[in-house]
């Protein structure tokens, strides 16, 4: 495919302002909606979904119309859309598979692809789907993790017509940006996972070391999740904005607190009263005295 690799100054700086709002997010399912929108905008797009790649099929996680009125809080599954396999003859299995951007003028007029979904989906909503630009979403290692898929691009006197093709080069840098993102959350993610892991099973040698301590940790985990949520629900300004990412510091260090008696001997740690052994040896000078 030839592409035109002219780029205005407004849309390279455009483009920046994506890619820092992009990089800058910390929730997957916020930079997913924050993926379709911007590509949205940037295109004039009166919708557009969002597949991400899993166990060879390419699942629904994001849908947005702006004529139907789908929004974030409308429920995937609500939908009932179905995930597509990827050796299937749809345009996003295609362009899964070929890492290949697909500029379709009018769906109802292509047959290179199998447009049976979209075309229920008009019957079904009562939309009019037409133009589409499906784009790979692409990481750095040049693995198409997922596709976004941009449907009807509206004219500025309200006409659906077809994804202008000088804007390719801006939607595939924004593609590749927004597949980098993700791939960089979920190595995150596993990281933290791992790190978890790692902490909670080091917590447990040390809680089972005692029959005085044995559940000690995860009681005060349970009860600082209940904090966390008080904090959160009622807004407790003192403790300034006790977010998602403060709560999980909060608990690691709840997590991590005890963790300097691995290394205290028994004879310390495991006694039945905080005297231990001295204890008889007390009582016997109060007996004397």
């Amino acid at each position: 495919m030839k592409k035109n690799m002219n780029i205005s100054s407004n849309g390279f700086k455009e483009f920046i302002d994506i890619a820092i709002s992009l990089s800058t997010e910390n929730d997957l399912s916020v930079l997913l909606e924050k993926i379709v929108s911007q590509a949205r905008r940037v295109t004039n797009a009166d919708a557009g979904s969002l597949y991400l790649i899993e166990e060879d099929k390419l699942i629904f996680k994001i849908i947005q119309n702006d004529s139907i009125f789908l929004g974030s809080d409308i429920k995937l599954k609500d939908l009932n859309l179905p995930p597509l396999k990827l050796n299937s003859n749809t345009a996003a299995s295609y362009c899964a598979r070929e890492n290949i951007i697909l500029n379709i003028g009018n769906v109802y007029l292509n047959d290179d692809f199998d447009f049976t979904g979209p075309k229920e989906y008009d019957k079904l909503t009562g939309y009019n789907t037409r133009s589409m630009l499906v784009v790979p979403l692409t990481d750095k290692d040049k693995n198409v993790i997922g596709v976004l898929q941009l449907i009807n691009s509206i004219s500025s006197d309200g006409q659906i017509i077809s994804f202008n093709p000088d804007i390719l080069d801006l939607i595939a840098a924004l593609a590749s940006q927004a597949a980098i993102s993700i791939s960089n959350m979920k190595y995150i993610k596993e990281i933290r996972d791992l790190f978890d892991s790692f902490v909670k099973a080091i917590i447990s040698a040390v809680d089972s070391r005692s029959p005085y301590n044995v559940n000690h940790t995860k009681n005060m985990i349970k009860n600082t999740h209940l904090f966390c949520k008080y904090l959160i629900k009622n807004n407790i300004s003192k403790f300034g904005d006790f977010n998602e990412i403060r709560k999980r510091q909060l608990l690691t260090l709840v997590w991590l607190h005890d963790i300097g008696k691995l290394g205290i001997p028994l004879d310390i740690m495991d006694k039945s009263t905080r005297l231990g052994d001295k204890y008889e040896l007390v009582m016997t000078r109060f007996d004397v005295n």
